[in-house]
């Protein structure tokens, strides 16, 4: 059940807190640290008064006093000389002695072992303790204890004067969040944390004092017992109660909550570093003491953004500063930060543009605030409004429902027959491509078909067998079919070549023919590479004419691609490996493990010790024992076909669906890649003719010169059909050997070419 303001427990202050008399701006009964007593006319003195002054001098075994510093209920604090060492101490001595209650004494002695356990440069160090003597008849023996000397200002004090740079601040304020959290961490609440007990030396160091109220928690905790009498709030109905802390008190402690915990500091660096900053509580802690524990306990702060020029010496507040405040000050301890190093570290990702961690409210906890606080005139608001949004959601279902339908019902007819022409108009236009583009093809592939078998029958007339062999196989390239099939056919009974023939339809896995013709790679097995010589008189399944010089290589898996040049050198290609071989190897010149993406295509350049791999949107050159002098380069299009390379300008050309890509493959560093042609359909084969042309099969057949596809100079099909200069002109797609054979079980079997 809440307590009434009037009833509720009204806090202490710490003796180091407690001055002769008020200080010139202080806040009366909140917020200065010389605390405002609240009396009676005739009530008694409080038990807990001051009593007279030590004098000075050396009563104090070891310390000479040299001046009082502060002044509390408690205790008196002297700036003092430690004569064993010669430095200057602060030397706090209890103010009645060994006649002290029980309760005054161990107040004292947990504020001594909980400030020497903590050992932290911004904390004040607890340097000696004891009971001295005293003087035989003149001055009894007094508990003392000796800390070292700061000789600064109080923060707020230290801000306005020396108005350090914003960031400078919040510098200072993360030292104290973190000094604090630094307490916590071992178990000790300070419970009266406020600006006199932050001292700022002249270098800007914070210090924390006076432990006074402090409290110990957890594990390890100090063998002293904490009384119900003895916590930071408690009842008394006495007048007299001195008051002095109040406007750094957390919600919970003004509501008379003794089990406080580490949220209550929290709280109070909150209000300490939005008053340093703003220049003002961000609450008003002026008019009665009811009131002021009221406002603290439910008022929300105000914004610190909204009193930028309200207070004299206040900074401009960013955004997310004002968010770490209002975070700080939220009246739910389970809404604050839940330490102190939560706070510093939010403070620490404002410094270096981090984002926070801290969030603003959000619209619908600010509303559940706003109408738990007006929750009558809330809901007489709310039944008005319900009233009418009722009376309004009738007219309009009588007055404008049916003739929504009604034309809601029109739309969605018209679209729908507009839908249905624009779907059928786009399946005519679909069928009308397709069929103009497959009538192209096969008009194109019936004249390239007729131009090599031509070819070819001119050749064997001519008595050039290699020509026509080559013709013939082009046209079966192009478009397998009986009539390409014959012609091979007939070529292999006239001229007899059976080692043609018996590399064509001898079972075996996967073939790649070297481009002279001359040599054969074959997949025996599917992890085994035999390479042989198809030279006309040589035994097919011997070496060669050159004892050793062809053979047989082992691969890690299945062979996907092959590679061979003229010279024997082999390339292979398999899911996850790539390897290169040198001419009659047995090892791999180049070993390198590929990504899980399937290579396209693979040629093997400098005899063996280069491995280029074509990717789907990329062209990879790996070189040395392990690919480690790997280079890369982006295509445009994804790749239609193998592509041709030309050895001696070190060049690839490759068909993709962009146009037609001439890949520059230097000795070493990166490689280039330009588009040298593009057409209005995707190239399906390129080929190399000499070191003079190039032949371009996509909607036509187009032949440049070399020379005329310079870097980054893109070549089109003009009006004519072709491309180049001169008459229009069939590609020669390669006067050597026919390139790869794809060659299963029974009659050939060859790859249409794109």
């Amino acid at each position: 059940m809440p307590v009434p303001p009037h009833d509720r427990p009204q806090p202490q202050t710490s003796d180091d807190a407690l001055l002769s008399g008020p200080a010139p701006g202080s806040r009366g009964s909140s917020s200065g640290d010389e605390p405002t007593r609240i009396t009676v006319p005739g009530a008694p003195a409080p038990a807990g008064a001051p009593a007279a002054p030590i004098p000075l001098g050396p009563s104090i075994e070891g310390y000479t006093l040299k001046e009082e510093i502060h002044r509390g209920g408690q205790g008196i604090v002297y700036r003092a000389l430690q004569l064993g060492t010669k430095r200057l101490v602060a030397l706090k001595v209890m103010l009645e002695g060994p006649f002290a209650g029980e309760t005054t004494r161990r107040r004292f002695e947990r504020e001594i072992e909980l400030a020497a356990s903590l050992r932290h440069p911004n904390i004040v160090t607890i340097l000696d303790s004891g009971l001295s003597h005293g003087t035989a008849g003149t001055e009894p023996g007094r508990y003392y204890f000796a800390m070292e000397h700061i000789d600064g200002l109080r923060l707020d004090r230290y801000v306005a004067q020396h108005r350090p740079a914003f960031d400078d601040a919040l510098r200072l304020f993360e030292r104290v969040a973190l000094a604090v959290n630094y307490a916590h961490q071992r178990g000790v609440i300070h419970r009266d944390l406020k600006p006199p007990n932050i001292l700022v030396d002249a270098e800007g160091e914070p210090h924390i004092l006076d432990f006074g109220l402090a409290k110990h928690v957890g594990y390890g905790a100090p063998t002293l017992p904490v009384s119900a009498s003895e916590s930071t709030v408690r009842v008394l109905s006495t007048s007299g109660q001195l008051l002095g802390t109040v406007a750094y008190m957390s919600p919970e402690q003004a509501a008379g909550n003794p089990d406080v915990d580490v949220r209550t500091d929290v709280y109070s660096l909150g209000v300490i570093f939005y008053e340093a900053l703003v220049g003002r509580p961000p609450y008003s802690v002026d008019g009665p003491l009811g009131d002021v524990l009221r406002r603290i306990e439910h008022d929300d702060p105000d914004n610190p953004r909204s009193l930028v020029g309200q207070a004299a010496g206040g900074f401009k507040i960013d955004d997310e500063t004002a968010t770490i405040l209002l975070k700080a000050l939220e009246k739910e301890p389970a809404r604050r930060y839940q330490t102190a190093g939560d706070l510093a570290r939010d403070l620490r990702h404002r410094l270096l543009g981090e984002p926070i961690e801290a969030k603003r409210a959000s619209g619908l906890y600010m509303l559940k605030k706003t109408l738990r606080r007006y929750r009558w005139q809330a809901a007489t608001a709310g039944g008005v409004l319900a009233m009418l949004f009722v009376f309004l959601i009738a007219l309009a279902v009588l007055f404008t429902g049916e003739r929504d339908a009604r034309r809601r019902a029109d739309e969605k007819t018209d679209e729908t027959r507009q839908a249905v022409l624009r779907q059928e108009q786009a399946l005519q236009e679909a069928r009308e491509r397709t069929a103009e583009a497959m009538l192209a093809q096969q008009n194109l592939r019936r004249v390239l078909v007729r131009q090599h078998i031509q070819r070819g029958d001119l050749a064997l007339e001519r008595a050039d067998l290699r020509e026509a062999r080559d013709s013939y196989w082009q046209a079966f390239e192009v478009a397998p079919g009986p009539a390409t099939l014959w012609a091979l056919r007939r070529y292999y009974l006239q001229t007899s070549e059976s080692f043609a023939a018996l590399a064509s339809v001898g079972p075996h896995g996967l073939s790649k023919l070297s481009p002279d013709g001359e040599l054969a790679a074959v997949c025996v097995t599917p992890d085994t590479i035999a390479v042989r010589n198809l030279r006309p008189g040589t035994p097919l399944n011997t070496a060669g004419t050159e004892p050793g010089r062809y053979g047989w290589v082992q691969v890690p898996g299945a062979v996907l691609q092959l590679a061979l040049d003229d010279d024997g050198a082999l390339a292979a290609a398999g899911d996850g490996w790539g390897r290169a071989f040198l001419p009659n190897a047995l090892a791999p010149s180049v070993a390198v493990q590929l990504p899980e993406a399937k290579a396209k295509a693979i040629h093997v350049l400098s005899g063996g010790q280069e491995l280029l791999v074509l990717w789907h949107t990329s062209a990879s050159v790996y070189r040395g024992p392990y690919g480690e002098d790997t280079s890369t380069v982006a295509l445009r299009g994804s790749p239609t076909a193998p592509g041709d390379y030309l050895a001696a300008r070190r060049e690839l050309a490759v068909p993709t669906t962009a146009g037609v890509e001439l890949i520059t493959i230097p000795l070493e560093g990166a490689l280039g890649c330009t588009t040298v042609w593009t057409g209005n359909t995707p190239a399906r084969a390129v080929r190399f003719d000499g070191e003079e042309l190039l032949a371009v099969l996509a909607d036509a057949v187009y032949v440049a010169q070399i020379a005329d596809l310079a870097p980054g100079r893109v070549r089109s099909p003009d009006a004519t059909g072709h491309v180049g200069y001169g008459a229009p002109t069939l590609p020669t797609v390669g006067y050597g050997a026919p390139t790869l054979p794809t060659v299963g079980y029974g009659a050939p079997t060859l790859p249409t070419v794109g």
